[in-house]
């Protein structure tokens, strides 16, 4: 008699056990064999929709601390125990968190935490790192398109020297035939007139379609400009139209809404709630956003503190539909430390919405750098 072999089991019996699992949970399955490692990616996301927290702390001598809390199963995953090293001696002190994207993150080092000079990929869920040649100047700000491991994905820095002018680098996998010291990072060069000092292209570039978009400000400084870099022909397009936008103190979030538009938020003050505008691709001009395009979405944002912002953390924003475990924040604009509703106050929380991150140690969040992420389903 022939023995049963886990891939001998029926599909339909396979499915209906995954479908019944959260994604973390459907992990392991990968190991059992291939037929059910190929069935884990056939199976479509509806319930999960939060994102996880990855949070970590950088130390000298492989000491780093890195882990990842599923808002699903309310379980914190230790990624990378010491004192073993994430990938040949690489540790993530001095690394900051620039964007996330399908269960990458892309860190940048440098100096004060806010300067570029190196970047790299790293996966927490499989333990990979993705090195990048270095930039050869200092950047201010850095983004990618897709996956690391797709050929189509590229890397952005972006930068506005003394000379006033826009300098953007980019970075693909097919220009890895590079050697330790040389720059093999493409640069553009835009003329333009670029606030320098108060310019926040150097904290927002969202991805949509193929460009990366960018909120800057003009020698108007309080007003606020959006442009975009085609991935394709490489070109820079600026769009008629602004918004005034008081940059004194408030912060700045672009993100992509889930109808594939961009949004705005600007926060102003503890007091004074938040600005929100949607820039319609379509039409290719401002709209105030309305209620009823807000409760189909939340909207997350990295950063410790609106009010009191900590060097080394993202300052990466996104959108998810208002469906699956994400339903009960419908219409919220979600930050690290505090909730902006929508009718013009803040609801402070010691983090995030206690029903969803409760689990979260009180130490852990307030003393580790952090970031959104969105696992890799």
């Amino acid at each position: 008699m022939k023995k049963a072999e886990w891939s001998d089991l029926p599909y339909d019996i396979v499915r209906f056990i995954m479908e019944k699992l959260c994604w973390s949970e459907r992990v392991p399955l990968y190991l059992v064999c291939k037929n059910w490692h190929d069935r884990i990616h056939e199976i479509k996301n509806t319930k999960e929709f939060l994102p996880w927290l990855m949070y970590y702390k950088g130390q000298k001598g492989n000491r780093s601390i890195c882990k990842l809390c599923d808002p699903s199963t309310r379980r914190i995953y230790t990624v990378k125990k010491t004192p073993t090293p994430i990938y040949k001696n690489k540790d993530l002190c001095g690394a900051v968190p620039c964007q996330s994207r399908f269960g990458w993150v892309l860190f940048s080092k440098g100096f004060d935490n806010i300067a570029i000079k190196h970047l790299f990929f790293y996966n927490p869920f499989t333990n990979q790192v993705i090195e990048l040649p270095k930039l050869g100047n200092i950047y201010r700000s850095a983004s990618f398109s897709k996956i690391p491991t797709c050929p189509d994905c590229m890397v952005i820095a972006l930068r506005i020297p003394k000379t006033g002018e826009l300098e953007i680098k980019t970075w693909q996998p097919g220009y890895d035939t590079w050697l330790p010291g040389y720059d093999t990072w493409k640069t553009f060069k835009f003329s333009g007139e670029y606030d320098r000092d108060r310019t926040v292209i150097s904290k927002q570039v969202a991805y949509a379609g193929d460009s990366f978009y960018c909120i800057f400000s003009d020698l108007n400084r309080n007003v606020k400009k959006i442009g975009a870099f085609n991935t394709k022909h490489q070109e820079w397009q600026e769009f008629s139209g602004s918004i005034a936008v008081n940059n004194e103190p408030n912060f700045v979030y672009l993100s992509v809404a889930i109808n594939g538009d961009l949004l705005l938020v600007a926060v102003y003050s503890y007091r004074q709630g938040p600005g929100l505008w949607r820039f319609d691709l379509s039409e290719q001009k401002w709209v105030v956003e309305d209620d009823k395009i807000m409760e189909k979405q939340v909207i997350f944002i990295d950063h410790s503190s609106f009010l009191v912002p900590r060097y080394g953390n993202a300052r990466q924003s996104f959108s998810v539909p208002a469906i699956g475990n994400a339903r009960q924040s419908a219409g919220k604009i979600i930050g690290n430390a505090l909730i902006l509703n929508q009718d013009n106050y803040f609801t402070v929380h010691p983090w995030w919405p206690i029903q969803f991150y409760s689990f979260i140690d009180e130490k852990d969040f307030e003393k580790l750098q952090k970031i959104w992420i969105q696992p890799p389903f």
